[in-house]
């Protein structure tokens, strides 16, 4: 017999993160054995899902009941996951969107490093027209177009600088603070843009996972669909009951909308926070 759902809205929050995180944990085994056909190209519908399957919850006691009543070769194992499998999902969700943000003060210290890159740049220029630095250099230099040139750019300049500076440390308003600075900036937009290209990665195998759990929570669900459609025939409120994953804005499911829980209210801050962009 299920259980029916914890009652989140009374558990502290860091125990709700728990629950779906365990949920995760358990359905391993159902994401791993989906083969890369079986799973959905197209954009979707999460939260729609999460929360159409959390909504129905409550009525899959009786449903499972009238299964094992008139359907006993019914797969009830993948029947009684359907809730786990929707916690699954929104904690894959989640992940997704977390790892999705951009690396933090990337374009920010870009901006800066074009700031300094310029300033740098003049003060070079200038003791380059005096021959107090090789001004043949500054052809090396790739532009203000791309992190990574911003930042090589930057280093040049610097150690051009520094590399000249006991003849023109009372020649040139830069200072060594200024180098410090640029070089410390060079290396932080240069390791910014690398975590970047990490997250890019990251972020595919995430989104992987995130369609490997909405597949065996769709699969799940679409054979109990099937099988209350089967025993509901006559009655016609199989919509009712258990209604489609998809999220068909005109169809019968728009009448069970406002039975469905928000699943954001199961989770904590953190996780509402990620799980609402």
């Amino acid at each position: 017999m299920m259980n029916k759902p914890k009652p989140f809205a009374s558990a502290a929050p860091l125990e709700c993160d728990q629950l779906f995180r365990a949920a995760y944990d358990a359905t391993a085994g159902d994401r791993a054995v989906l083969s890369p056909d079986e799973l959905p190209t197209q954009n979707l519908d999460i939260k729609h899902a999460v929360n159409t399957a959390l909504g129905v919850v409550p009525k899959l006691a009786a449903l499972r009941r009238s299964i094992a009543q008139h359907l006993p070769t019914f797969d009830l194992v993948a029947f009684d996951k359907i809730e786990g499998l929707a916690r699954a999902l929104a904690y894959t969700h989640s992940v997704y969107l977390a790892v999705s943000l951009p690396p933090e003060h990337l374009s920010e210290l870009y901006e800066r490093a074009i700031k300094i890159r310029e300033l740098l740049l003049s003060d070079v220029a200038a003791l380059a027209k005096r021959g107090l630095v090789d001004g043949a250099r500054l052809c090396d230099l790739k532009g203000t177009v791309g992190y990574l040139n911003v930042a090589s750019d930057v280093g040049v300049l610097a150690r051009m600088l520094r590399e000249s500076w006991v003849d023109i440390e009372h020649k040139t308003a830069a200072t060594t603070s200024e180098l410090d600075a640029a070089e410390k900036l060079c290396e932080a937009l240069t390791s910014a843009v690398d975590a970047r290209n990490q997250q890019r990665s990251k972020i595919s195998i995430v989104a992987d996972d995130r369609r490997r759990a909405f597949t065996a929570l769709a699969k799940a669900y679409d054979s109990a669909r099937r099988a209350a459609t089967y025993l509901r025939w006559l009655e016609g409120d199989v919509d009712t009951i258990i209604p489609s994953l998809s999220a068909d804005r005109g169809g019968p499911s728009d009448r069970t909308t406002s039975a469905r829980p928000h699943v954001l209210t199961h989770l904590s801050p953190s996780l509402q926070a990620s799980y609402l962009r």
